[in-house]
């Protein structure tokens, strides 16, 4: 938008709070905008969309509430802040950019957030079950559309009925985005085995939950932990995880069965895949550090991966993955501190192969080893950040006041530390902090006021709800973002 001042654009936003924090945002950075929603007084709607109309403003931040009847050519570019409902009012509202036939861009931002509020909104309604089946379907439409690799023009039309469409537009996002296609068929084969061995009874978050290795109660309770698919992904996040398998459900290789709470199970078209008859060869974005991977200090640390993986008879990937390989290849850690900071490189993989690999560059490249940090070198006790030694006693057991009083800590902190672990991608069972009575309540009211701000959320609910409660539903839901701690 820096460069885009002087043309006409609207963006929509799920509530009326991220609606009014959008505009004074956007005021603030020397924008031209307007907003609209239905808090506002009816002279003030029409005030708002007037000044847009005759191009007294340039933006209009809207609720979906704005646009029916506007006829308003000029618009270069639509924004969607959250994910829509359907694909309906996605289609409705994309459509408002470029009608004069000049060039117009449509943004759509989603996050698994957006599905969870999405949900919720369902569940609430009065729609007879029937209905709420179909919300939930043209939902799960809507968020396949998001993590389709193929031409988004298609995907639409393909759900509009129109079949006979071949040809790509060359003009959406996935046809112009630099891509490269990547075999993912072991990682494939790990999620659909996992599935499985779930008896295809739960959904993608516990398949996401069994691969990471999660120490989640419901994963150690039904003895998941003994799954011979247990932690073989344990070097993902689990939100890596479930992009990948929101991936396969767009191509359809897993079918996720109807109503708020869908269950995972395989499609015929997976079966051949874990039987090695067939690969999953997938899109994937190549990113701008790419271009400069040295390619053949990659090929040798590839050849080092496989010499290893030989000699103690597993597959490369189980070593280090394509992708934490290049990453070396770009980054060229020179100590264990580097190192473990490159993605898919934890302390056991360290303390097995880091080595090896960090002699590789120092031979290749000459680099010299930092001082103070050899590799190999133990990382002492004292430089666990702390949020971490708070993660590893909650995991023991121990209640927060009990952390709080071997620590020395007060027991914000120690509520805050577990806020911190939920963010960096560490399962917290938050229904631990939820009290059940409220926590319904209290997500209506983050829907109402936005989730930008505690305070407003606070003052919307029982004096007995406290702000760690708040800040457990936000992280439960993935609605928390750094601002908030």
């Amino acid at each position: 938008m820096a460069g885009r001042k002087e043309e006409a654009g609207i963006i929509y936003a799920a509530t009326r709070k991220e609606v009014d924090n959008l505009y004074e945002f956007l005021c603030k950075k020397g924008y031209s905008a307007g907003k609209y929603h239905a808090g506002l007084s009816e002279e003030e709607r029409t005030g708002s969309q007037d000044m847009f109309l005759y191009d007294d403003i340039r933006i209009m931040v809207a609720t979906n509430a704005f646009g029916m009847g506007i006829d308003k050519s000029n618009v270069r570019y639509v924004i969607h802040y959250n994910l829509p409902k359907n694909m309906e009012a996605y289609y409705q509202e994309a459509g408002r950019a470029g009608r004069d036939d000049g060039p117009g861009e449509c943004v759509l931002l989603f996050g698994p957030q957006d599905i969870q509020i999405q949900k919720f909104l369902i569940g609430q309604t009065q729609y007879t079950p029937e209905r709420k089946l179909n919300e939930y379907r043209k939902l799960q439409a809507m968020v396949d559309y998001c993590h389709t690799p193929h031409c988004l023009r298609k995907y639409i039309l393909r759900y509009f009925g129109e079949e006979s469409i071949a040809e790509e537009c060359g003009n959406c996002g996935t046809c112009n985005e630099k891509t490269e296609l990547v075999d993912q068929t072991v990682d494939a084969q790990m999620l659909f085995s996992c599935i499985l061995r779930l008896r295809e009874q739960f959904g993608i978050s516990m398949a996401a939950e069994v691969l990471k290795g999660s120490l989640n109660k419901k994963v150690l309770r039904y003895g998941f932990n003994e799954l011979s698919t247990y932690g073989l992904m344990k070097d993902r996040t689990l939100k890596q995880i479930s992009d990948f398998a929101n991936v396969l459900i767009a191509e359809g290789y897993i079918q996720l069965t109807e109503g708020q709470y869908p269950v995972a199970r395989l499609t015929p078209r997976a079966f051949p895949v874990l039987k090695g008859l067939e690969k999953v060869m997938l899109k994937v974005r190549i990113k701008e550090a790419a271009a400069t991977v040295d390619d053949s200090l990659f090929e040798q640390l590839r050849g080092l991966r496989k010499e290893i993986a030989q000699k103690e008879g597993v597959p490369p990937y189980i070593v280090f993955a394509d992708s934490t390989l290049r990453e070396m290849s770009i980054r060229l850690p020179a100590d264990q501190h580097a190192m473990l900071s490159i993605k898919g490189v934890g302390q056991r993989k360290f303390a097995s192969y880091g080595g090896q690999f960090l002699q590789k560059y120092v031979a290749e490249k000459g680099i010299i080893l930092r001082q103070g940090k050899p590799a190999g070198k133990k990382v002492r006790d004292n430089e666990t950040p702390s949020h971490l030694m708070t993660l590893h006693l909650y995991r023991e057991g121990v209640t927060i006041p009990e952390i709080a009083r071997q620590r020395g800590l007060s027991a914000v902190t120690i509520q805050d530390h577990l806020v911190r672990c939920g963010l960096e991608g560490h399962h917290i069972d938050w229904d631990d902090f939820i009290p059940q009575e409220y926590e319904a309540l209290i997500l209506q009211k983050i829907e109402e006021v936005g989730a930008q701000r505690l305070r407003p959320i606070k003052e919307e609910l029982p004096a007995g709800v406290d702000y760690f409660a708040i800040k457990a539903v936000l992280c439960k839901y993935r609605l928390m973002t750094g601002e908030q701690t």
